[in-house]
């Protein structure tokens, strides 16, 4: 609750601020997540949504906008939105796990372990 807060009172103060809508799509899927309140996942689409909407040149709003995919059962969705972040950015850790898990879950083995080893290889520990 409390990062929902923060991101909330950061878009309250610029509202063109991609980043922080990221944010709170990850906070509210989170939330989404523990509660499972449908209204949660509508605040994360909304908020990832207005991400791409402002820029969607940076790698981390895809990431937020291919978690709600994943959240929501979309995996090709997910997929999408994850490969268009590992473009933008391929040294991004979140986005190339998430992508391995993504396609991990739509049975895309090879693909999977392609992501996962490029996300080792930036954190190997």
């Amino acid at each position: 609750d409390e990062a929902i807060k923060l991101y909330e009172r950061a878009i309250e103060k610029d509202s063109m601020y991609a980043l922080a809508y990221a944010g709170a799509g990850f906070a509210y899927g989170r939330k989404y997540f523990f509660t499972n309140e449908v209204k949660w996942m509508d605040l994360a689409t909304n908020r990832s949504q207005k991400a791409v909407q402002i820029n969607d040149q940076l790698s981390e709003v895809w990431v937020a906008v291919g978690r709600v995919h994943y959240q929501k059962g979309d995996l090709d969705g997910a997929v999408t939105a994850l490969e268009r972040a590992c473009e933008l950015d391929p040294e991004n850790y979140e986005a190339q796990r998430r992508l391995g898990t993504a396609y991990q879950k739509i049975k895309h083995y090879e693909n999977a372990e392609i992501a996962f080893k490029k996300a080792i290889s930036l954190q190997p520990n």
